[in-house]
């Protein structure tokens, strides 16, 4: 079996192109400028990081908000005897209020902190996506000009 050409596909226009090609037959746009790492990717690695650092955060405040939660279960739990007779006075909504509160602050702390992330992953996308667009419109303005 020989070796057959290795095939790509433009990103602006999907056509099929050979690997070494460096222009785009059907689109004319660079191939050779989008094969390296975007310029995003490194520009702005600090803010992945901080992007990151929101979601684990979020991860770990999820965490320890189940267990604050299971431990006011047990505390609950353990505050009557094995009669069902109560040793204290606390109730069910005591125990609904003591639950309830922390699993609404830790979901609405959480999902800041996941917005967050997700923000800052899109305002990222955002500004790789408008530096590809303001390239591909550059070279449709070179190549009406070059046409007139």
């Amino acid at each position: 079996m020989e070796n057959e050409p290795e095939e790509l596909v433009c990103s602006i226009c999907n056509a099929t192109v050979l690997k070494d090609t460096e222009v785009c037959e059907s689109c004319g746009s660079d191939l050779v400028e989008f094969e390296t790492s975007s310029p995003a990717a490194n520009k702005y690695s600090k803010l992945k990081i901080i992007s990151n650092s929101f979601r684990i955060l979020g991860f770990v405040y999820g965490a320890l908000t189940l267990i604050g939660v299971v431990l006011i279960i047990s505390k609950w739990s353990s505050s009557y005897n094995l009669s069902g007779e109560s040793t204290s006075e606390i109730n069910i909504s005591n125990l609904i209020a003591g639950v309830g509160t922390p699993l609404v602050i830790g979901a609405v702390i959480i999902t800041i902190l996941f917005a967050l992330s997700e923000g800052i992953n899109i305002l990222i996308d955002m500004e790789s996506n408008s530096r590809v667009r303001n390239r591909i419109l550059q070279k449709l303005l070179n190549i009406k000009k070059q046409q007139s």
